[in-house]
């Protein structure tokens, strides 16, 4: 296992990597381009380096670990990727129920296989969700199906994961069912990251607000928003955390470094020396999380 700077998490475990393309979610998969960085090195296959590959030498691991950890089941992949053979799954599932001293993060964008192979190992599960918290990842509407298959299993702990957030999401139908127990929020990073609205995610924020369910604002990704917008006769500034100012006119639709989106000013993160991007517009933070994975619980 590896420890990770995903802030809610401290291990991340991998004895599956790879998956394959199912939503615009995974557009820009980072893991992806990592795993075709390494083509032929560190257990990564030299053709098609992202296929779901078992790693049997990790399988293991969670054993060396005695204290207590909150671990990312397959952050390199999907583990219920249709790919995954169902044995590789129960030999994980063995390894999380024995080593039940660890809370384990079991996020997937194929909510209906998770249900499925949990309703097909009842007897192991039922050992397994007091320790185990199930997210489906969901990046726009078009993929809100995912939460319906999601409230439908049998769980202590179900999450949200809108991260990357590349549209407009209403969650208030969903999180009003009391089935969500914690809803995470991020932008995408990386070269390509593409620009997540303010508008959006303050929606998603007052629908939880309203259900009251447990938001972490995670990060704004590549692009950044304006804080706000000081005008002076003709001037017109973009103000940014770090109290940086941009001329208006330099945001363009079409923009690289600055893009004028969804009506607001938006400046491209890479290069700028400022660690305020889990920072909301209003200057607040939301850090907000379920019993299940606060730390030290």
């Amino acid at each position: 296992m590896n420890p990770t700077k995903i802030p809610y998490l401290d291990m991340t475990w991998n004895p599956i990597t790879g998956c394959e393309w199912v939503s615009h979610g995974c557009d820009n998969c980072w893991a992806k381009a990592m795993a075709n960085r390494f083509r032929g090195k560190n257990g990564y296959p030299e053709k098609d380096p992202f296929r779901s590959t078992f790693r049997k030498e990790r399988l293991q691991e969670p054993w060396e670990c005695n204290e207590p950890k909150r671990i990312f089941v397959v952050s390199m992949g999907d583990l219920f990727c249709k790919y995954v053979h169902e044995v590789w799954l129960e030999k994980i599932l063995k390894v999380m129920v024995d080593c039940d001293w660890h809370t384990y993060f079991i996020c997937t964008k194929r909510p209906e296989r998770m249900k499925s192979f949990i309703e097909n190992h009842a007897k192991e599960w039922q050992l397994l969700r007091k320790h185990a918290v199930l997210c489906v990842s969901i990046e726009d509407e078009r993929v809100m199906s995912r939460a319906r298959v999601l409230a439908e299993i049998d769980a202590d702990c179900r999450m949200f994961s809108l991260e990357p957030l590349i549209g407009p999401l209403d969650v208030s139908g969903a999180l009003s069912k009391g089935k969500v127990h914690g809803v995470i929020i991020g932008g995408e990073s990386g070269q390509k990251g593409r620009v997540m609205s303010g508008k959006w995610v303050s929606r998603v924020i007052k629908d939880a607000g309203a259900a009251k369910v447990p938001v972490f604002f995670k990060q704004w990704g590549h692009y950044e928003p304006a804080r706000k917008v000081v005008r002076d006769g003709r001037r017109a500034v973009a103000v940014f955390a770090n109290q940086d100012e941009i001329a208006v006119s330099r945001f363009k639709p079409e923009g690289v470094r600055n893009k004028l989106f969804d009506d607001w000013y938006y400046r491209r993160t890479q290069g700028i020396s400022w660690g305020g991007y889990d920072m909301l517009v209003d200057g607040s933070f939301r850090k907000e999380l379920p019993d299940m994975l606060k730390e030290g619980e």
